[in-house]
């Protein structure tokens, strides 16, 4: 039944659209409206050529440097020596921080200290029972 009704109402609007259809063919096309339809027709014109000319240059700029961009580039270390407020940092290097597991942070109002634990026993005396 709703397949039915669904069909009806397409029916009924395929109708209404093809009636106001008849309504504007039967009218008499102003010199106006036809210049406004030739400026329409000139900037589709105008957007599809450019729009073909970007992709053909971005079609070309793609086989020049085929293979130049596939790989992102290698990010520098960075620069850790003051940190965002202006303190001075220390740290025992950025390889090794990378492979600790823990790092301790020792702030004072003109330094900050990166600290590597001993991790041959990483839980405190107090905490463990």
């Amino acid at each position: 039944m709703r397949h039915a009704i669904h069909v009806f109402f397409s029916a009924i609007m395929w109708g209404v659209f093809a009636y106001y259809w008849y309504v504007v063919l039967e009218r008499e096309i102003e010199p106006s409206t036809i210049r406004a339809m030739l400026y329409l027709l000139a900037a589709i014109v105008v957007g599809l050529a450019t729009t073909m000319l970007w992709i053909r240059h971005n079609v070309r700029l793609a086989h020049k440097f085929a293979g130049r961009r596939r790989a992102p580039r290698p990010m520098p270390d960075p620069d850790i020596t003051l940190d965002t407020i202006g303190r001075a940092v220390s740290h025992p290097g950025l390889e090794a921080m990378r492979q600790a597991s823990i790092i301790d942070i020792a702030a004072s109002d003109t330094s900050k200290a990166y600290i590597i634990p001993n991790t041959q026993n990483p839980v405190p005396p107090e905490v463990q029972s």
